[in-house]
């Protein structure tokens, strides 16, 4: 299990069908270690397990914009792993909280 959370940040800039006002804003998701599922031995484990974090970033992702925005716009692929919380985003509650992954709009 990884020791730390993972932490994506999605770029909205490259979505089809997202609203023009949110193209400059992206979406913070934290995915806890404890819903990451261990990887077996074999392999390379951390990249097994990033992978996973990933899908799951991309997924709630994707729910969160069609749940605050009402928007059924097709996800991009523009996502990048950071090292932690934006300044912007520290102290604030997340928008979206539930089984270990925690979504902020910047």
């Amino acid at each position: 299990m990884a020791a730390a959370p993972y932490l994506f940040q999605i770029f909205l800039a490259d979505w089809k069908g997202i609203p023009s006002d949110l193209l400059s804003r992206s979406i913070i998701i934290e995915v806890a270690p404890r819903v990451v599922p261990e990887a077996s031995a074999a392999g390379d484990k951390d990249k097994t397990e990033r992978q996973f974090a990933e899908r799951l970033a991309r997924r709630v992702s994707a729910e969160f914009v069609q749940g605050e925005f009402n928007s059924g716009a097709e996800p991009g692929n523009s996502i990048a792993q950071i090292g932690s919380l934006p300044d912007e985003i520290q102290g604030q509650s997340p928008t979206v909280y539930r089984n270990g992954v925690r979504a902020w709009l910047l």
